[in-house]
């Protein structure tokens, strides 16, 4: 019998009749085999409700009479003898337990129970793609320690859950969720996609959820406000749109909470939004990485307060956040504000902008040891629904911070509004097109704004703090500021510069008058007294002090650098 061929095993019901087809292609004739499994073979994949009591297809280039008596070897040294049966174990899918691909929700609990039996086999489970997906109603899933689901594709997974699709209790080794989407149509109005488990025992460890495309969710990755928090989590490659509320709301992260590439998308949803995009209330340790919040949704913009595309970091916490890193985190065309870091030490910032929302840009309040490179805000001044003054950065209540490399444009406050801070660094500041390039204002103090232009704003500088120390130097479109006539006081007369170095030209007057003693910091700079009409010049810095001590009159001029 020339080139035999396996087209097809059958199954049947009846004991003992599962047979071979063989296809003789010389003589076009049809041979059956002996039956090779009785109808109470042990199935091929192992575990709670498993299906199937024959095998219904083989590779076309062998027969196998059962497969636990068939064996299998591995190319390469030192491989071993395997049976096919122990082979096929390797892998858990959904299938294997009975599922249905077919999208329909009357199949729900079907496909709650097979990923759930499948999930307690301990191994890796396999979601097989299909056009229609698999539907699992309000069936919540729970995905333990050590669990891990792997779709093909991106297989949809459908939801009509009133708590969550999935609940992540993993403590110990890692588990999570990959290449999957996720519709969560027709779910409860406090509904999670994905949800941590944060009530329970433990804090929740070593989670990954990675590939996951998420549609019409309330939330889309959540906890559930526990007194615990999530552990060495990492988020990866999100692509969430069509939203019904906040996508991503984390209370507490315990350490080590990574979001990476990232995707909210408010483009499509059909009315304006009303939520924040992203929110992590209390962190130690979290990294963004190239995430993006994106859009307002349709209709006419109007300024909204409680909206912001991105909040870390929460005034409420019981204790402030710190250990942040931001790399190329992105805020656009929001309806309210962009990015609002709060309560948090500790930040490195390289590549933080927002652009075209409809209020403040950035806002850094009671943030304290940061770096942030970098960092830019194109804003709304001519669009529709801009807020007045709304600004580009504003730095409230914040010490101790370093910035490098600032661009704010288009922003119909302030580019940079400084209120109530102190001791912090800006250098290479731009500002151009705003109402006001720089404003330092309310008890702000010993803040340094060095090198870069205000050139193009309404105003450029607005300077009314009332702490000491502030200094604004070395900026195109300022310095200098100009020269301008002070009114002496009398003697001992005590003069401070103003933000900016300036120089100071006294003389002596009235006829009989000089200039008998000049100190700068209780050191006199006098060489001797001079005459009546005599000049002296006295160079100053930002906010430094000098002590004039005269006879008669004295005259001053000052230039503002």
């Amino acid at each position: 019998m020339a080139d035999k061929r396996i087209i097809d095993f059958p199954e049947t019901t009846s004991p003992g009749a599962d047979y071979f087809t063989v296809t003789d292609s010389a003589s076009d004739g049809v041979r059956k085999l002996k039956p090779a499994l009785p109808a109470t073979a042990t199935p091929l994949i192992e575990g709670t409700a498993a299906v199937g009591t024959s095998l219904k297809y083989a590779r076309e280039d062998h027969v196998h009479p059962a497969a636990a008596g068939v064996n299998f070897v591995q190319a390469g040294t030192g491989a071993v003898t395997r049976t096919m049966q122990d082979k096929a174990r390797d892998f858990v899918s959904i299938l294997d337990f009975g599922a249905i691909g077919d999208g329909n929700i009357a199949n729900a609990a079907v496909n709650a129970t097979a990923l759930t039996n499948a999930l307690a086999t301990g191994k890796t489970v396999f979601i097989p793609y299909t056009a229609s997906g698999y539907h699992f109603g309000t069936n919540q899933i729970t995905v333990g320690t050590g669990q891990r689901i792997v779709g093909e594709s991106q297989v949809l997974l459908k939801s009509t859950a009133t708590t969550s699709l999935f609940l992540l209790t993993g403590f110990d080794i890692t588990s999570g969720i990959e290449n999957i989407s996720i519709d969560m149509t027709g779910s409860g109005s406090s509904s999670t996609a994905i949800r941590f488990h944060t009530s329970g025992a433990n804090n929740v460890f070593r989670v990954r959820l990675s590939k996951i495309r998420f549609a019409n969710c309330v939330e889309a990755i959540g906890d559930d406000g526990g007194s615990n928090g999530v552990t060495d989590v990492i988020i990866d490659d999100i692509f969430s749109w069509l939203t019904r509320g906040r996508q991503i709301h984390i209370s507490a992260s315990r350490g080590s909470l990574l979001l990476r590439s990232v995707i909210v998308d408010f483009t499509q949803n059909s009315s304006l939004v009303t939520y924040t995009g992203i929110q992590i209330d209390q962190f130690a340790g979290l990294e963004l990485e190239r995430v993006d919040v994106i859009g307002r949704g349709q209709g006419t913009p109007v300024y909204n307060s409680a909206v912001t595309g991105i909040v870390l970091g929460s005034l409420g916490a019981p204790n402030a956040s710190q250990a942040l890193w931001l790399s190329r985190v992105f805020s656009d065309s929001g309806v309210g504000d962009g990015i609002l870091i709060q309560n948090t030490s500790y930040v490195f910032s390289y590549a933080l902008e927002s652009s075209l929302t409809t209020g403040n840009g950035l806002t850094l309040l009671s943030v304290s040891n940061g770096t942030f490179v970098n960092t830019l805000v194109n804003g709304a001044a001519g669009q529709t629904g801009a807020a007045s003054g709304g600004a580009g950065l504003i730095v409230n209540a914040s010490t101790d911070n370093t910035f490098h490399g600032l661009v704010f444009a288009n922003c119909v406050g302030s580019g940079l509004n400084i209120l109530a801070s102190s001791r912090n660094c800006f250098e290479g500041l731009i500002s151009t097109n705003n109402g006001f390039g720089l404003a330092v204002q309310t008890t702000s103090a010993k803040n340094i704004v060095s090198g870069g232009s205000l050139n193009g704003n309404t105003t450029a500088v607005s300077l009314t703090a009332t702490g000491g120390g502030n200094v604004v130097k070395d900026i195109a479109g300022y310095n200098p500021v100009g020269a301008s006539n002070p009114t002496a006081g009398a003697s001992p007369w005590t003069y401070t510069a103003g933000f900016s170095p300036e120089t100071l030209y006294i003389a002596a007057g009235g006829g009989t008058g000089s200039i008998t003693q000049v100190t700068q910091g209780g050191v006199s700079i006098l060489p001797q007294a001079t005459a009546n009409n005599g000049n002296f010049t006295i160079q100053l810095g930002p906010n430094e002090a000098a002590v004039i001590t005269y006879t008669g009159t004295l005259v001053a001029k000052k230039m503002v650098h």
